[in-house]
């Protein structure tokens, strides 16, 4: 299935990690352009930011708009990622791109709490969101979880007008018969 994201630029933050890595060669395999911003060198272009400082994430997006004009979506692989989101909104808008935010869930009561928490952030920044032509969506990593075709999926806008939506994604048992 074609996903339509050839040529769209994907700002990837924290994308130097593995999982990160991982979301990137599937971008790339389906045709986007993803840029790595993080403080580790990753193996495409490569912003290098601290993702917790304002400045630098201000100098990060006009250093990505500078060289490629727009930002079609942005995927977080990192926890400290408002100060990068709210300055690409205004680009978001323009593309009506997409937002995908990722985090693992720990097992037991601490990953219902977890959910909940992060539930309640997700729907409010999608309510924040309403009317401006961009999606944001959450994936729910539980160990072991293969995403990065989740989070290509997302970004095409395959999950149809999916918006403030948190996506549950297990790892597939060895001995499935899906592979």
């Amino acid at each position: 299935m074609e996903l339509c994201l050839r040529d769209k630029i994907i700002a990837v933050a924290g994308g130097a990690g593995a999982t990160g890595t991982a979301i990137c060669e599937v971008l790339e395999n389906e045709g986007a352009v993803p840029i790595i911003i993080d403080l580790d060198k990753g193996r495409n272009f490569t912003i290098n930011s601290d993702l917790t400082d304002y400045v630098a994430c201000e100098k990060a997006v006009g250093i990505l708009i500078k060289n490629f004009g727009r930002i079609d979506g942005v995927v977080n692989c990192v926890s400290s990622y408002d100060l990068l989101l709210l300055e690409a909104l205004p680009w978001l808008k323009k593309s009506g791109g997409a937002i995908v935010n990722i985090t693992d869930l720990p097992a037991g009561s601490r990953g219902a709490a977890s959910e909940a928490i992060y539930g309640g952030l997700i729907k409010g920044w999608a309510k924040e969101l309403e009317g401006t032509g961009i999606r944001i969506n959450a994936i729910l990593a539980f160990p072991g979880a293969d995403i990065a075709h989740t989070v290509a999926f997302i970004l095409a806008g395959r999950g149809g007008l999916a918006h403030g939506e948190l996506i549950h994604v297990e790892a597939i048992p060895e001995d499935s018969q899906f592979d």
